[in-house]
């Protein structure tokens, strides 16, 4: 029995990033007896805790202290323990003490907490983090620069795997538009999937909308269809701009017309050994990304192409040909990277012992 620690992923939250890694995860190991728990120190306060068979998979939600008893003999009985981010390091903590974890950093955590002024958990997951990184038998990295940062900031020499996360449910499409030659797109069409927090930058990328050729048309994804759309009218841009929130299952449709996207990501530690779900569908679906600091995780050294928003605002874009040139360059970049992911997570299931799984998503099969 395999135990991982995350997020159990619903219908409510499977839009997130970190809930769609734990699944795409999860699929690798499918025929594979295991659980999953979400630990909280506030939540999940019941006696006997909440518990849900899903297959092969028994999902429990458990409290990190009061049920900390059954979380000691589900790791005892593991072939091995696998924790998403050091977020849940901090919850079972103490199992690091004794038992042999994996442990998954999604990401820069330190850095983006006090990126955000929470200072105190900033310096509090730092701690986590070096802790986590120095007991971990190994760990997973969603990109080589992640590694590269972690290795430099530690000293740390430790086993690790570079595995990125990539849908497969583009690769059908791409690969019959690929043997066409065609990625009939509506050369005018740009997209933007995903939320309104901070970092997405949304007030640069209205300002852009809003400086843009008039021949663009702009439509937006997004779980936070309201608050967006009441920036979006705030900004007097709702002529312009459609919004429509649709579930993950849907995404794709508009992603296979779209010609670009916005993906606007300030220069920084936390975006530069980041692999973020929407700039990896982007260049899935062939979707040319819009960028203000293009240097984001390992696919400015694979040598991605992309649309600066500079250009984009001046209305210097490229013709159609140059962008099916540019489609189809990161599509390759998409598969070069996926089939690294693929070799490492091959590496970390051999040397487990566990049955390799050619049904799962691109990058991990």
């Amino acid at each position: 029995m395999i135990l991982f620690v995350g997020p159990v992923p619903t219908a409510r939250n499977e839009r997130d990033g970190m809930v769609q890694r734990v699944s795409a995860i999860d699929q690798v190991f499918s025929g594979t007896a295991r659980v999953l728990i979400e630990p909280s120190l506030r939540r999940h306060l019941r006696l006997i805790p909440r518990r849900e068979v899903r297959g092969e998979l028994t999902v429990y939600w458990l409290n990190s202290v009061l049920h900390f008893p059954l979380v000691l003999l589900l790791t005892v009985r593991s072939q091995f323990i696998y924790v998403h981010s050091v977020y849940m390091s901090l919850l079972v903590l103490p199992i690091y003490l004794t038992q042999k974890v994996v442990t998954d950093l999604h990401g820069a955590v330190p850095e983006e907490l006090q990126s955000m002024g929470h200072k105190i958990l900033g310096l509090l997951y730092q701690l986590v983090e070096r802790l986590v990184i120095h007991r971990s038998v190994s760990c997973v990295y969603v990109t080589q620069a992640m590694a590269e940062h972690v290795k430099h900031k530690y000293q740390s020499s430790h086993k690790y795997y570079v595995i990125p996360i990539f849908q497969n449910t583009a690769a059908a499409h791409l690969d019959a538009y690929e043997r066409l030659g065609s990625w009939q797109k509506q050369p005018y069409s740009v997209v933007y999937s995903g939320g309104v927090q901070k970092w997405q930058c949304v007030d640069s990328m209205l300002a852009a909308v809003s400086k843009a050729p008039v021949f663009l048309d702009f439509i937006f994804l997004s779980g936070s269809e309201s608050h967006l759309l009441f920036l979006i009218r705030r900004q007097h841009l709702e002529t312009r701009v459609q919004v429509k929130s649709v579930p993950q299952s849907e995404i794709g449709e508009y992603y296979l017309h779209a010609s670009m996207g916005f993906m606007l990501r300030e220069s920084s530690v936390i975006n530069r050994v980041a692999c973020p779900t929407k700039l990896s569908e982007y260049l899935s679906w062939g979707v040319v990304p819009i960028v203000m600091a293009p240097d984001i995780g390992d696919f400015g050294r694979e040598g991605y192409k992309y649309v600066t928003l500079e250009d984009f605002i001046a209305g210097r874009l490229p013709l159609a040909g140059e962008l099916d040139q540019m489609r189809t360059n990161n599509y390759r970049v998409v598969r070069r990277l996926a089939a690294k992911s693929n070799s490492d997570m091959q590496k970390l299931q051999d040397h487990y012992g566990v049955q390799h799984n050619k049904t799962c998503e691109i990058g991990l099969c």
